[in-house]
């Protein structure tokens, strides 16, 4: 955790103050200061200076990728703004087609830019823009690949405080110029699984493409093709999250994985050479976010513990996939996907122990009842939806304040939304990964499967508008002060600090 917290803190440094002078010697002069501290046996002073290494070191890595995003850049030459400009950079996602005016088409995708030219004048611009290119090229822009863009920018209507760009960019056909080809094949190759996968899904829901629309949110982060209706009554209910693959997904995926290899009596130190390579390509498949990055990594950092003897620990693995997904993205602490997943698993790992030792006393067994005594069924359920309302509550007390500060939004029925919406995720998910097995197979047994989750995608979306229908159980306002989140956290984090030391 102190790696960790030195890792961000350096991070936001480098993007929001920039580089210190001398940042790389000073990181070198405190290693070598930890490193003779350590022979010397001064621990104290070995470990700090360890981390104030580390500290200055990703400070001035963070800072190659510029303090200066688009958004700045902007606001120093105003008349940037809806002009035309060029951009230089790498496709950064899969290109989703989308009906266009007058019955044209056009893609949309993520761009990562490297330099903006203005005027003959090139700004090296290290940023993530969103990119609507009107048209249909003669081959389709492919993760990876270098192209130059010539367009206009023009301001998000969404813009929220978390967004390092609050500008989009509008291209056509005869400005869009592929410079070079991808290098990252596998990349390449994911998005293509993945266009082939959502045929799958969608095979036999032709007549109903609200039902395609959910289960390929939900199975493979699709969420261009999600219908507004049922888009707003999730956003309403507080349960949006679960269209962003993350721990859920990878977390059922990997329990679908373990029961397979379980089969086969796989030593248990193995399961992350089986499972590891299969949960990192679900990420990259379902467009490597940094939800789905930091559930993948976490969970190979947990498997990984017993291969080299070392017992599993969940904060470590959360502080280990924070470090991985900077060092190699230092922009995303600024995304908003990033806050909400660590500060929600941050806060369920945290909270929900305390929880779950009063549900223990709640449900321990009474002991006089005979040992071969079966308990009665509804005991089991009762404990499940308890256990689960728990979880609900701890991940809305963490994500509560950020909802108000980025949308002003609160949604207190997404402590009973979440209680339905993860037991059905889980059905729709294994459904799903079903009829892509068994479809790529025999599509005609994949249509079965997905028939299944027109079932239980009723009854999801027909829980969650009759939960959005309940009087004062959403309301929309003005987004809240961000000292307003400071103080909501400081007394959460004091209130749980205080419950654990009573309990020891």
């Amino acid at each position: 955790m102190g790696i960790a917290s030195c890792v961000v803190l350096g991070t936001w440094l480098g993007l929001t103050v920039g580089l210190p002078r001398m940042a790389t010697a000073i990181a070198l002069l405190l290693f070598v200061i930890a490193l003779a501290s350590h022979v010397g046996r001064w621990g104290t002073v070995s470990l700090l200076s360890l981390l104030a290494g580390i500290l200055f070191l990703v400070w001035g890595g963070a800072a190659q990728v510029g303090t200066c995003s688009l958004s700045a850049l902007v606001d120093a030459h105003s008349h940037l703004a809806e002009t035309r400009v060029e951009i230089v950079g790498k496709i950064q996602s899969d290109m989703v087609e989308m009906p266009g005016s007058r019955g044209g088409r056009k893609l949309r995708f993520s761009f990562r830019t490297e330099s903006v030219n203005l005027n003959g004048k090139s700004y090296p611009v290290v940023d993530k823009l969103r990119v609507t290119l009107y048209g249909v090229p003669r081959y389709s822009p492919v993760y990876g690949e270098q192209w130059r863009l010539k367009g206009a920018l023009y301001p998000l209507k969404s813009y929220r405080a978390s967004q390092r760009t609050r500008y989009g960019f509008r291209v056509g056909l005869s400005g869009a110029d592929r410079i070079k080809e991808t290098q990252s094949r596998y990349m390449a190759w994911s998005y293509d699984a993945r266009r082939r996968a959502s045929e799958l899904l969608s095979a036999g829901m032709q007549e109903y493409p609200d039902v395609a629309g959910v289960v390929n949110a939900l199975v493979l982060g699709y969420r261009a093709n999600l219908p507004d209706d049922i888009r707003l009554c999730f956003m309403h209910t507080g349960i949006m999250h679960v269209f962003a693959i993350s721990g859920i997904h990878v977390g059922i995926l990997c329990a679908v994985l373990v029961f397979m290899i379980g089969v086969f009596r796989v030593p248990r130190p193995l399961w992350v050479v089986a499972l590891a390579p299969m949960v990192i390509t679900y990420a990259c498949v379902t467009g490597a976010r940094a939800s789905a990055i930091r559930a993948s990594v976490m969970i190979v950092a947990y498997l990984l513990a017993p291969l080299v003897r070392r017992r599993a620990d969940s904060v470590s693995a959360l502080a280990f996939a924070a470090v991985v997904i900077l060092i190699w993205q230092p922009e995303q602490l600024m995304d908003m996907g990033f806050l909400y997943s660590f500060v929600v698993v941050a806060g369920i790992m945290a909270i929900v122990p305390l929880f779950d030792r009063y549900v223990e006393a709640w449900f321990m067994r009474d002991a006089f009842r005979l040992p071969d005594a079966p308990d009665p069924w509804w005991r089991g359920c009762l404990e499940f939806v308890v256990r689960m309302f728990s979880v609900s509550l701890a991940a809305w007390l963490t994500s509560a304040p950020l909802s108000l500060y980025f949308f002003g939004r609160f949604s207190p029925v997404a402590l009973i939304g979440n209680v339905l919406a993860v037991p059905f995720t889980f059905l729709i998910l294994v459904t799903g990964c079903l009829s892509i097995g068994i479809g790529s197979v025999a599509g005609w047994a994949g249509e079965i499967f997905n028939y299944a989750n027109w079932c239980f995608v009723r009854i999801l979306v027909s829980g969650m508008q009759a939960i959005e229908r309940i009087p004062g159980g959403w309301a929309e306002w003005n987004p809240i002060s961000i000292w307003i989140v400071v103080l909501w956290y400081f007394a959460l984090i004091s209130a749980v600090v205080i419950l654990r030391r009573r309990n020891v």
